[in-house]
């Protein structure tokens, strides 16, 4: 396996968190989720960050997060808009293995409830599709390389 780690990316709610500890486990890899990471090293939820910092500077700090993980043996569950970030998706491709996990629409929905209390970025084009990523292409940049699942 490239680089000995494996990075999930999806859109919020797909179960990047959850299937990444159980995965960890199974393989005996060590565990990161790139939410976590964000919020230990600013000190604040991640709702907090984004009504600081706005949409767009979030992504910044997201992705240079995305940029500065160095591990091996690792499965990273990264941010839901981590996607977006090319130069934190190519630093992926290069350390690991990136797994694209999908789930319904509906499905996401039903799971997140309140996105405002949960830090989870949402512009109206995710909900109308243009953003979102299952059952529609994802940018050629992002797919290149990558594996995809379904929950």
């Amino acid at each position: 396996m490239k680089g000995k780690n494996i990075i999930l990316i999806g859109m919020p709610g797909v179960g990047k968190s959850t299937v990444g500890v159980v995965l960890a486990k199974k393989l005996g890899y060590a565990f990161v989720d790139a939410d976590l990471v964000i919020q230990s090293r600013e000190g604040k939820l991640l709702y907090e960050i984004i009504a600081e910092r706005g949409v767009e500077g979030f992504w910044r700090l997201e992705e240079a997060v995305g940029e500065s993980v160095e591990t091996e043996r690792t499965v990273i569950a990264t941010g839901g808009s981590a996607v977006y970030g090319k130069k934190a998706m190519a630093h992926y491709k290069r350390i690991g293995t990136v797994v694209y996990l999908s789930l319904p629409l509906e499905g996401i929905r039903e799971r997140l409830g309140d996105l405002t209390e949960r830090g989870r970025i949402w512009t109206g084009c995710m909900w109308s599709g243009s953003r979102y990523m299952n059952g529609m292409p994802m940018p050629r940049w992002i797919a290149k390389g990558c594996q995809s699942g379904r929950l």
